[in-house]
């Protein structure tokens, strides 16, 4: 594969292991964190957290250091609930 940020040529295949920034065609962490698709959910992260108040924000936060929140299990549960 090739990079869509710097060019460079990359091997990528699940049989190799499973790196979200690899699949999703980027060659590092780093050339994916200057993507244009990261930096827009990266500000939609930021628009959303800065709507919530001091009180949601915390209970955001309980939620996101929790392990069961992102358990397979959970997000089963969090599509359902997101959903309707």
């Amino acid at each position: 594969m090739k990079c869509k940020t710097c060019g460079k040529k990359y091997h990528y295949c699940y049989s190799c292991g499973y790196d979200r920034y690899l699949s999703e065609g980027y060659c590092d962490k780093n050339c994916y964190e200057k993507s244009k698709e990261f930096n827009q959910m990266k500000q939609l992260a930021d628009n959303f957290f800065n709507m919530l108040n001091s009180e949601q924000q915390e209970f955001l936060k309980q939620l996101w250091n929790n392990d069961v929140f992102f358990s397979e299990n959970f997000e089963e549960y969090l599509d359902k609930l997101l959903s309707d």
